[in-house]
């Protein structure tokens, strides 16, 4: 008896297969609920002012579940009897085991890169910005509040500051008077600004009315906005707080940034708290003055407003020059403190308060440190940028400098201090002519420091006898001119030609290094620093040895010049042991070699190699 012919089954598809699993049925439910959750989860973080991990978390989660899902429509199905699996036996068992660990493992995988993709690590004044934005002071039309438009742009200035991704302007620039009669678009330009924020407040019978503007630099709105708002703090907070995050997310930020400790529920103390901070910029007595009256007014009103207690201690800092019951620091220690309690990621106040650090006998290294981890809380501060970059120099770090003063440069281009800074990194033989420019734009801005002579003295010596010559007839007398010290002191015994002649002629450089020798005691950073430039080594390192001995100023960041003679002092064995016991190399090896000029060799290191 003939046995029938079994019919083949038809061939079945892949999109088959994936119907019959009910993977694409599972899909189809999937992503609209999910992204229905996704949209919920925006508005409730923009209608109840939701920190920004949680719209992220959801949209990750989102992303990172689509494996899952997936795995779970193939493995198991839903059926009268229960849920059930066509994976069978041990086989399948270790089938359905791997390929769980498999997609779970990629669902993890994904979480972790989309949520590092999210929020970078706070590189703090190192990060590369997105762009330079300006927060400009905002319009009042019929505001009976005559500070009500500052306050709004100082807020969401010191807000958007936390970004380290974003360059905020400090509002010395944007309020600066200089500005004060031009257009949005004639202040962006003067501030060489990417963006600008712009808005103007107007007031009918229902309360307040902001209309806000973001732009680009070509004057393309990028968001514009009508806004409505109360007269109570709760309402004008909370929008503050919605337009730095908007403004923020618009512009792409995607680094990690403190916490921003809220104000105060107190308008009065709010307003009192930004006119202090303005007065604070202009830095002279009276300002100062004004400033600590305000700022005592705002904690009385909010004992609990950290951030008054921090621009208190700056007052009190700044005023220590004049008032002796402020000058040893002490007070502006504990009112720090006191504001580190309230809010404990106030980059300024931390660094008014820290004491130093231990284990560390390396002064620059104990102070680079707390300025860096200062400016992670606070990466546009411009006070602790400065000092990040005056400590960082000596460490050998000048490309890290430059970069951090190019970022105090951006934000507040009208500042002759950050421009003398700049004037002080091109002042070498190739760029002389760039530093006399900027020296130059520095007194334009009304710069009347001490750097502006030093400069032009300085270039005199990289230029001609007759510059060096004219520099030194011009320096003025409470800079050094006249004085006693050992800078002045020499040029007197020696003068102004002689010294530039030093650089140029045996002879000249055998007298000048004959004096310093004999007053090495009385000047030794000018014996070290000369002695460097003339190849004297012996000379170079007796007086580093006494000026470590005896707790003298050096110039540290001499150390790290681009010149032979400079490349000459590194090579010698003494630069090796000397910065191994001053605990540079623990220092570079933590945080990066000294541009080229060391670097790690087994495990020791060489200089100038």
């Amino acid at each position: 008896m003939q046995e029938p012919e079994l019919e083949e089954e038809p061939p079945v598809s892949l999109w088959q297969k994936l119907v019959r699993q009910r993977i694409i049925q599972t899909l189809v439910l999937y992503i609209p609920i999910g992204w229905m959750l996704v949209e919920i989860a925006t508005a409730l973080s923009e209608g109840f002012d939701l920190p920004p991990w949680v719209l992220n978390g959801a949209m990750v989660l989102f992303i990172a579940g689509i494996p899952v899902a997936i795995f779970l429509a193939w493995a198991f199905q839903w059926t009268e009897s229960g849920v059930t699996t066509d994976v069978k036996g041990w086989r399948g068992g270790i089938v359905l085991t791997v390929a769980a660990v498999l997609l779970f493992g990629v669902s993890a995988a994904l979480y972790l890169n989309l949520r590092k993709e999210v929020l970078l690590e706070n590189a703090g004044a190192l990060t590369d910005p997105i762009g330079v934005v300006a927060v400009l002071p905002f319009v009042q039309q019929g505001v009976q509040q005559s500070q009500l438009g500052d306050t709004f742009a100082l807020e969401i200035t010191d807000r958007l500051s936390k970004h380290p991704d974003l360059y905020v302007l400090s509002s010395v620039a944007t309020f600066a008077p200089a500005l004060a009669s031009l257009a949005p678009s004639g202040q962006q330009q003067r501030l060489v600004a990417d963006y600008i924020v712009s808005g103007t407040i107007s007031a009918d019978e229902q309360g307040f009315i902001l209309n806000i503007t973001l732009l680009d630099k070509e004057q393309q709105v990028l968001w514009q906005d009508d806004m409505r708002f109360g007269a109570d703090a709760d309402s004008q907070v909370g929008l503050q707080r919605r337009i730095s995050r908007h403004v923020a997310e618009v512009l792409g930020t995607k680094y990690q940034s403190t916490e921003y400790c809220e104000p105060t529920d107190n308008l009065e103390a709010l307003e009192a708290y930004h006119s202090a901070k303005l007065k604070i910029n202009q830095r002279g007595r009276e300002y100062l003055a004004e400033a600590e009256a305000l700022l005592k007014k705002a904690i009385k009103l909010d004992p609990d407003y950290g951030h008054a207690y921090s621009a208190l201690s700056v007052a009190y800092l700044l005023q220590g020059r004049w008032k002796p019951e402020y000058r040893s620091g002490v007070l502006a220690e504990e009112v720090a403190r006191k504001a580190l309690d309230r809010c404990p990621t106030l980059g300024v106040a931390y660094r008014i308060w820290v004491p130093d650090y231990t284990g560390l006998r390396n002064e620059w290294v104990d102070e680079e440190l707390k300025w860096r981890d200062s400016l992670a809380m606070a990466p546009n501060d411009i006070w602790l940028l400065d000092n990040y970059a005056l400590n960082l120099g000596p460490l050998g770090m000048g490309a890290t400098e430059m970069k951090v003063r190019n970022r105090v440069y951006r934000l507040n281009p009208l500042d002759p201090r950050a421009i003398v800074g700049k004037a002080w990194m091109k002042m070498n033989d190739e760029t002389v002519s760039e530093a006399m420019e900027l020296t130059e734009e520095a007194e334009r801005q009304g710069d009347k420091s001490c750097n502006v002579p030093y400069l032009r003295w300085r270039a005199g010596l990289l230029t001609s006898e007759e510059a060096t010559i004219k520099a030194w007839e011009s320096f003025p007398g409470e800079c050094g001119g006249t004085g006693s010290g050992g800078f002045s002191a020499m040029i007197h015994a020696l003068g102004p030609a002689v010294i530039y002649q030093a650089r140029h002629q045996r002879d000249a450089r055998r007298l000048m290094l004959d004096y310093l020798r004999e007053h090495m005691k009385e000047m030794p950073n000018m014996a070290m620093l000369s002695a460097i430039e003339s190849s004297d080594l012996d000379l170079a390192f007796d007086a580093i040895e006494y000026g470590l001995e005896h707790d003298e100023f050096l110039m540290f960041p001499a150390w790290w010049e681009e010149d032979e003679p400079t490349a000459m002092f590194r090579r010698d064995a003494r630069f090796a042991q000397l910065v191994e016991r001053l605990d540079y190399v623990d220092y570079w090896r933590e945080f990066g070699w000294p541009d080229g000029k060391c670097a790690p060799f087994g495990d020791s290191f060489v200089c100038e190699n």
